[in-house]
């Protein structure tokens, strides 16, 4: 076993989810420029909707609630791979093979009824519903490898190993991009049906190609590292009485579950967040838009910190003090650079989605539109970041009932906000549902851990979070005046040209990133001078 810094692992983690969401908003930039908030966007959102649920699920540590603990509890006290861990890997392996390939051929079949499901606006519309169920049946199988990707993830992870598996989602971004390039060279359109020389075509051919990619890199470096997991025919044809003979195997089936639905709580909403906004043009596509701006910070701090501090929270285990100094710690840092994340995001929604995405067939009227959702997520964003170390808690602990029931009801204050609020709101309704219901899960999970005596808030924490949030102000104030100073005159006034020009757009993304840098610093001197963080808080990550 490989031993490793909390706080390197996590700050390697989020190195390469930074690099990957990099390239995803080249991969965006491009997308938006191609197809706009069109009817064709609103198609891809719905086609790639399932897939990605699946990815975010599987990928970003929901599948590893499960299976982390478990494989940590075969590896324990042990510097290498052993049997009992190489055997466990291989049922798991081959169970879970034969149920993804189940599930794709059962949802190939009945792709018809789950578009209706999750696109029911697009019944009336027999030309955007067709398309849909025909692209979706072509990304469905991108789960089957992206889920097999991350039991290998998982299992380097477990042994401290986190980078591969967190570069993976470049590969998607690259082949996306590679896509669209091809579709240009063959003059592709949008509006043309599918497979006659149709945007569309390359682009979802280009995601069936990186999931096959992707799985191909993370396994490959899983073997390097020790992790000969061998698919075994034997629990195939004897699957029922090896799960009976296999306990360990039987309570990953008994938690998986309850694990990937509680972990993916959010992409959940935004699934049902997304079937609602169907009903109204273009929404499906702003929605999707908006929730690239906002993962960003989500992916790189709720990401990284559900990736690294699970295994962590697993081996302390039986030292209740020890996993409460721990999760106060993080908790603390994920506080302090969520407010910070959210207010920036807020103050520059505007600058940023112009900036980014507007040019082509991507108006003013959706930039407005994208960057309003944006601000709405902006107000649940600390929830979704902090969440993730608080449920890494229920799963180290091989709890997934809890999660899942306060899941559960963040589900049911999602819908029922999201339909009594979108005839009122339209799209907006389903930016505030999703952000509401975060906030709801945060709460239930702190009452519970509350009681568990895991978690408590002590008045230097209080006065601390209080610091945090005076320091996020003064650094909002700060971006205000630099985005009024730099982006109006520049950038919203008709006398220097079309935003849409591509020097223009270099040039404000570089002055964003100057004003983005210096409202960092100014954030980190105040929340330090606050008081807000100290270095106690940094030290003890760095030598966990």
């Amino acid at each position: 076993m490989m031993r490793y810094s909390f706080l390197s692992a996590m700050v390697s983690v989020s190195g390469a989810t930074f690099a990957s969401r990099i390239t995803g908003f080249v991969r965006d930039v491009l997308l938006a420029q191609v197809l706009g908030a069109s009817a064709a966007a609103d198609i891809f959102v719905v086609a790639f909707r399932l897939p990605n649920l699946f990815r975010r699920l599987f990928g970003e540590g929901a599948f590893n609630a499960a299976f982390v603990p478990l494989l940590s509890e075969r590896l324990a006290g042990q510097k290498t791979i052993n049997r009992e861990a190489l055997q466990f890997a291989s049922r798991i392996l081959t169970i879970l093979t034969l149920t993804l390939l189940v599930l794709v051929i059962v949802a190939e079949i009945f792709m018809t009824d789950i578009i209706r499901l999750i696109a029911p606006g697009f019944v009336d519309d027999p030309t955007k519903f067709s398309a849909s169920v025909f692209y979706a049946r072509i990304t469905f199988p991108y789960l089957f490898f992206i889920s097999l990707l991350s039991l290998f993830g998982a299992c380097l992870n477990v042994s401290g190993r986190f980078i591969v598996a967190a570069l993976a989602p470049i590969l998607l971004n690259v082949v996306f991009i590679i896509a669209m390039g091809l579709a240009y060279i063959n003059g592709a359109t949008h509006t043309n049906a599918p497979f006659d020389n149709n945007i569309l075509d390359f682009i979802i051919v280009g995601i069936a190609v990186a999931g096959v990619l992707q799985f191909m890199v993370v396994y490959w470096a899983a073997v390097r590292a020790g992790w000969r997991v061998p698919f075994s025919l034997a629990t195939l044809w004897n699957l029922k009485r090896g799960l009976k003979e296999a306990p360990h195997e039987r309570r990953f089936f008994r938690l998986a579950m309850p694990g990937i639905l509680a972990g993916g709580v959010g992409q959940i909403n935004l699934l049902i967040g997304t079937a609602i906004a169907t009903a109204e043009s273009g929404a499906a596509a702003w929605l999707y838009y908006a929730d690239r701006l906002y993962q960003l910070p989500l992916a790189l701090l709720g990401g990284a910190l559900s990736i690294v501090l699970l295994p962590d929270l697993s081996r302390l285990i039986g030292d209740k003090g020890a996993v409460r100094q721990r999760l106060n710690n993080v908790w603390l840092i994920a506080c302090a650079i969520s407010l910070a994340a959210a207010a920036g995001l807020f103050v520059l929604a505007v600058p940023i989605t112009r900036l980014l995405f507007e040019g082509g067939v991507f108006s003013t009227t959706d930039s407005l539109a994208v960057a309003t959702a944006v601000q709405i997520f902006c107000f649940g964003l600390p929830a979704f970041i902090l969440l993730r170390p608080l449920q890494a808690v229920f799963f180290a602990h091989q709890d997934t009932r809890a999660p899942l029931i306060d899941s559960s009801i963040s589900v049911g204050v999602n819908i029922t906000l999201s339909l009594s609020l979108f005839p009122h709101y339209g799209y907006i309704a389903i930016a505030i549902a999703t952000s509401v219901a975060a906030w709801v899960n945060v709460v239930l999970a702190l009452w519970r851990l509350y009681r568990r005596d895991i978690w408590h808030i002590s008045g230097r924490m209080g006065l601390q979070i209080l610091a945090q949030v005076l320091a996020t102000s003064a650094m909002a104030g700060f971006v205000y005046g630099g985005a009024m100073w730099f982006f109006t005159p520049t950038f919203l006034s008709d006398a220097v040209g079309p935003l849409g020009q591509w020097q223009w757009r270099v040039a404000g993304i570089g002055g964003l990133c100057v004003l983005i840098g210096a409202a960092l610093v100014v954030f980190l001197v105040l929340v330090f001078l606050l008081r807000g963080l100290r270095r106690t808080d940094w030290k003890n990550l760095r030598q966990a």
